[in-house]
């Protein structure tokens, strides 16, 4: 199998490997000119336990990754925007996740994020509008 080298960080909570890009809305890493961008951590959606949690800087690292079979369906890395539908709340938040690059792995990012952000809004139970979450898939 053919390997690259890529920049890794793991969940924290089931340990599946993140593969993030080079540089992306979640910043540029160690080894580069730059140091990561952002706001760190970073709030992601473990997909396996359906639960946010938190992902520092300072566990990123630069190592050899098998490259994905082409043939086999992708996995990729999603940036999630939504927003609280509380009536005057208005929280946005930004959550990145891994799932696969399709239209199945988005729904399945909607379903596990809807069961994971009951707690994210301080001082009241977070609402979700469905129809308002923005999702993109990170350029690998």
């Amino acid at each position: 199998m053919i390997s690259r080298f890529a920049y890794l960080l793991d969940c924290p909570l089931c340990g599946r490997t993140i593969v993030l890009p080079p540089q992306s809305q979640i910043g540029t890493f160690v080894g580069q000119q730059c140091q990561p961008m952002g706001t760190w951590p970073i709030k992601f959606l473990c997909i396996v336990h359906a639960q946010l949690c938190e992902c520092s800087a300072d566990k990123i690292r630069w190592e050899a990754y098998p490259t994905p079979d082409p043939s086999q369906r992708q996995v990729a890395l999603w940036m999630i925007v939504l927003r609280c539908a509380r009536e005057g709340c208005g929280s946005s938040y930004t959550i990145f996740a891994t799932e696969y690059a399709d239209a199945e792995g988005e729904q399945s990012l909607k379903i596990a994020l809807s069961k994971a952000v009951s707690g994210v809004c301080k001082g009241h139970e977070t609402e979700l509008d469905q129809a308002s979450i923005q999702t993109w898939i990170l350029p690998a």
